[in-house]
Parts: structure tokens; C-alpha cells; sequence
């Protein structure tokens, strides 16, 4: 529940600090006292949309702090929103800055607040299905719902690979032909990793050919032959080495490397042979070495890459094209897997549906029980089930299953069933939600209630009985309620009075608990008293006994 309640420069608030404690808390005040705004920083305390405009005129940012105490969790829990002029604004639970939607998944289990305007969902018929939904007293639609929604994801998850796939098919057919030649095409030259950096150096070597044979056939002669060659030199080094060889270890230690040297010569110099006489260096030859590198590079300019990028892309084409001749075969694999999770998905959303529907009939029998109890005599409320129009004489899933449900009633005797958005006023719908409230909040683990107004378009007896229902509600819940009705009002454990308060610099609003005195006052007022006379006062502190008496 909420234990306490402070708003620093929000619209006209500039400081107040509120303590609520069990039972049921009425605010009363004026109209544009504040009573709404009040709300409405409760409202962004709990995770609403931060509005920048409702920092007070002159701050720089606006305050809201909760206390709470929320079930499963040990001890009480600061909530903080910060507003900032800017537009920016900050959630935290106790020290720990949070986001927006956290802040909302935490407050649900905290507080549910209705405001002015929350009458409209149970007009809605789009709402009526997790209105149902949360009138669970087993768990068995819960329990359903989850089943239903693991296979359903999946079966979605398959229809949009099997999408894609014949997507992909479509366009891939489309393609075919400019594949097929963009492939050959490559296939055609069939280069080779590298190469064009081979091609490259073998045709450097020929654009140098005078340089090459005449350098080649000096440094083979050095290396090889001819007298005084490193070749003839090093063959008679080792020889006289050789002979003193067994004087001492090291001289074989000498040898061995004279021996290795003159081998690496003459693989130089068998390596510098083909380029002696240009044995590799024909015209035909050349002439086929530019034409192939010519080749070489347009495939390089062509597909914007080097040359194992198009060998890459070769490859790529390759697949593509023999995924193609697979594809009748997967999207077939594909097609029988999605018949059988929609046969799935079928089973299971049956499974839901009849577990709304007995969970409908007992939400049936408690809306009406606490309609008699409202002073709804011979009202009568419905839960009307439709199927999802099929597609193809086949169910069509949702993400709630296949069920379309909408609540029907008839608030006189004689008359027939229909919509509630229809047949409802505004104060029956007022009372009407009272009892939503009422039965779904005895299956509900939030402990705190707020409404805002609850007592619209309703008056006399009808007051009354709502009074004494927000006394029934109170008693397994914290209840905060704004109101107008001094019937509502002396049905309170405490009450508090907002009042707007004007100096010669500003205005703002502040709120009070009011003593007994106070609120007898207060209940006069409410009464539609415009002078407060004795007798006025005598009538409230009437209805203020007959309160007490009723609530024990």
C-alpha cells in the first residue's frame, strides 16, 4: 500500500507531504482545488508519460516520491519521478535509476488507479477479453493462455520463415538467368587465387627482357661457370679442406659449410637458367600472358574486388544457384512443419477458449451478484463469445487465441441483452466498473486502489450503495478515493481536505487531514449547504454516526 506521498513544484503544488494509512482514505475539496492533479502526480509517480508542463512556474523541475509496500517484496520501497523544466525526466526505485517500462512493470503489482476518463475501457469491447482474462480463480486461463502462447509464437515464427523463403524464391527466379551468366562468366576464366600478381611479374620480367638476359647470363657465369666461378671456387675450398679435415673437428664443422653454400649456388644458378636465353619468353607467350591478365583485371573491375573476392563470389553464386534447385523441397519441409504447429495452435486455442469460457461463467454470476448489491435489481450481465472469422474455412489465430468477447447487459427488466456500450449511462457504468473492481480485485495481489471520481453521474440511494461497496473493497485493500458525494465521503477511515490557497505572490495547493470538527464541516459543505447553519451541521454529524453504524 501507499504509505506516504510527497509532491514538490508540480502545477500548483509547491510542497506537500501526505501519510495514508489501511483502510479506506477519502480527499474531498472544491472543485480546482487539485484534486485531479494530485492524481495526476501519482499517476507519473507510478510510470505515466512525464509531462514537462506540469513543473511548477519559476523551478527548474518538478518531485514525486511514493512510499510503498508491494507484495513479495520485504519492507517499504521508495518510488522517485523527476521532471525536469527541459523535458527530460529520471525513475528510480530506492537509489537505482530505472526505465520507464520497468517502473511501470513494478507499479502494477503495487497500485491500480482509476481515473476519470477509465470508465471508457470497460466500454471498449477491445478490453473485454483481458478483462476476462484477469478473472482467473484457478489459474487454469492463465495456465492455457501460456501454453497457447508458446505454440502460437512458434507457428508465427514458421509463417514468417516460410514468408521469407518464398520471398527469397521469388526473387531468386527473378534473378536466375543474370546469376547463371554472371557465374559462367567467371567460370569461364576460372582464375586463380593469385594469379594476377603472378601474371603481373612474369610480364614485368618481360618488358625487361635485354636487362634480364644481360644481368641473368653475367650473374650465372659468377655463380656457375666460366673459371674463377663462386662454383669452381667453392669446389676447390672444400678440396683442400677435405684434406686436413681429420686434423680437427672444427675443420669438419668448415667443410660441412663450404659443402652447403656451394649447393645453394648452384640451385641460384640452376633457378637463373630459363631466363639466360628467354626460354619462357616467346612473343605467343607474352602475348597470351597480357590477354590473360587483361582478363584477369576486367573481372576485378567488374564485380569491385580483388581477385579472391571474385573467386568468393564465384562460390556464393555457385550455392545460390544450387539452393535454387532446393528450394521446392525446403519451402515443402517448411509447409508440413506449419501444418502441423497449426494443428498445434489449434488444440491449444480451443484448450483457452474453454477455459475462458468456464471462467466467464463464474465472472457472470459474481458481476451480477454485486450488480443486485449496487442497486442494479434487475440488471443482467452476459459474456458473449465469437469466433475469429476463419480464412479459407480455417481458424485464424490471434495472439489471444480465437475468441472475440464482449460484454452484454440489460439494466431493466424487459429489456433485451446488449452491448454494454450501448445500453450503460454514465453513472451505471460508474457503478458497473465498481464491481469489476470489486470481484477482480479479490483474485488481485495489488493491495492499493485509487479512483478518481468514482462517483460520476450517480447521486441519492445509488451514492449510498457505492459508498458501502468502497467500504467492502477497503477492507482487503487500501482504497484512495477523490470525491464530490458526502455519501462516499463519511464512509472514510480518513479523510483529507485539499484547499487552494492564494498571497500576495502565488498560489498554491496543500492538503490536511481534517479532525472530527473539520469534517463535519466538510461533509455539510458537501451537502450542497451554502451557509453552514446548525441544522446543516446537525445533518452532517447525522450522516457521519449512520456511517460508522453501516460500516460495523
Amino acid at each position: 500500500m501507499i504509505t506516504y506521498l510527497s509532491i514538490k513544484n508540480f502545477a500548483i503544488i509547491k510542497d506537500l507531504a501526505l501519510e495514508f494509512g489501511p483502510g479506506l482514505n477519502i480527499i474531498t475539496g472544491e472543485t480546482g482545488a487539485g484534486k485531479s492533479i494530485i492524481i495526476e502526480a501519482i499517476s507519473m509517480a507510478l510510470g505515466s508519460r512525464a509531462d514537462s508542463a506540469y513543473v511548477r512556474t519559476g523551478a527548474d523541475r518538478a518531485l514525486i516520491q511514493l512510499v510503498v509496500q508491494v507484495p513479495e517484496e520485504e519492507g517499504e520501497t521508495i518510488l522517485t519521478r523527476e521532471i525536469l523544466a527541459g523535458g527530460r525526466s529520471t525513475c528510480k526505485i530506492g537509489d537505482e535509476v530505472i526505465t520507464l517500462a520497468r517502473l511501470n512493470e513494478f507499479c502494477r503489482r503495487a497500485v491500480d488507479l482509476h481515473g476519470q476518463y477509465d470508465n471508457q475501457t470497460l466500454l471498449n469491447p477491445e478490453n473485454h477479453i483481458s478483462v476476462l482474462d484477469s478473472f482467473d480463480e484457478d489459474g487454469s486461463v492463465k495456465s492455457a493462455f501460456i501454453a497457447y502462447s508458446a505454440i502460437y509464437q512458434e507457428f508465427s515464427a514458421l509463417k514468417t520463415e516460410l514468408s521469407e523463403l518464398r520471398r527469397t524464391i521469388a526473387e531468386s527466379r527473378r534473378k536466375k538467368d543474370f546469376m547463371e551468366f554472371e557465374a559462367g562468366e567467371i567460370a569461364r576464366i576460372n582464375p586463380r587465387p593469385g594469379e594476377d600478381e603472378e601474371l603481373s611479374a612474369t610480364l614485368s620480367v618481360y618488358q625487361n627482357r635485354e636487362k634480364v638476359l644481360s644481368s641473368a647470363s653475367k650473374a650465372h657465369a659468377c655463380l656457375y661457370s666460366g673459371e674463377g666461378s663462386c662454383t669452381e671456387l667453392m669446389s676447390l675450398a672444400a678440396s683442400e679442406v677435405e684434406k686436413i679435415a681429420e686434423l680437427s673437428p672444427a675443420l669438419e664443422g668448415i667443410l660441412s659449410v663450404i659443402r652447403d653454400c656451394s649447393c645453394a649456388i648452384e640451385d641460384a644458378a640452376r633457378e637463373l637458367s630459363p631466363f639466360l636465353e628467354g626460354e619462357s619468353l616467346g612473343e605467343a607467350d607474352i602475348d597470351a600472358v597480357i590477354s590473360r591478365l587483361e582478363a584477369v583485371e576486367a573481372l576485378k573491375r567488374k564485380y569491385d574486388g580483388s581477385l579472391e573476392d571474385v573467386i568468393a563470389y564465384r562460390e556464393k553464386l555457385e550455392k545460390d544457384l544450387a539452393n535454387m534447385e532446393n528450394f521446392d523441397y525446403v519451402e515443402g519441409q517448411l509447409r508440413k512443419r506449419l501444418v502441423e504447429k497449426y494443428e498445434e495452435a489449434e488444440k491449444a486455442a480451443y484448450e483457452l477458449s474453454s477455459a475462458r469460457r468456464d471462467a466467464a461463467k463464474k465472472l457472470e454470476t459474481e458481476v451480477n451478484r454485486e450488480l443486485s448489491e449496487l442497486n442494479f435489481k434487475n440488471a443482467e450481465f452476459s459474456v458473449s463469445f465469437d469466433e475469429v472469422p476463419r480464412k479459407n474455412e480455417r481458424l485464424a489465430l490471434t495472439e489471444t487465441g480465437i475468441d472475440l468477447i464482449e460484454f452484454y447487459i440489460s439494466t431493466n427488466k424487459g429489456e433485451a441483452l446488449k452491448p454494454m456500450a450501448k445500453i450503460a449511462s454514465g453513472g451505471e457504468i460508474s457503478r458497473i466498473m465498481l464491481a469489476f473492481k470489486k470481484i477482480l480485485g479479490t483474485y488481485s495481489k495489488v493491495p492499493t486502489f485509487i479512483f478518481d471520481e468514482i462517483d460520476t453521474g450517480i447521486s441519492g440511494h445509488a451514492a449510498a450503495v457505492v459508498a458501502l461497496k468502497l467500504a467492502e473493497i477497503s477492507k482487503m485493500h487500501q482504497v484512495l478515493c477523490i470525491t464530490h458525494l458526502p455519501q462516499i465521503a463519511v464512509m472514510g477511515d480518513a479523510h483529507y481536505l485539499i484547499e487552494k490557497i492564494s498571497d500576495d505572490r502565488e498560489t498554491y495547493t496543500q492538503v490536511n487531514p481534517m479532525d472530527e470538527e473539520r469534517f463535519v464541516t466538510e461533509v455539510a459543505r458537501l451537502s450542497g449547504n451554502v451557509e453552514l447553519t446548525q441544522s446543516a451541521l446537525l445533518n452532517a454529524k447525522e450522516m457521519i454516526e449512520k456511517a460508522k453504524a453501516a460500516k460495523q
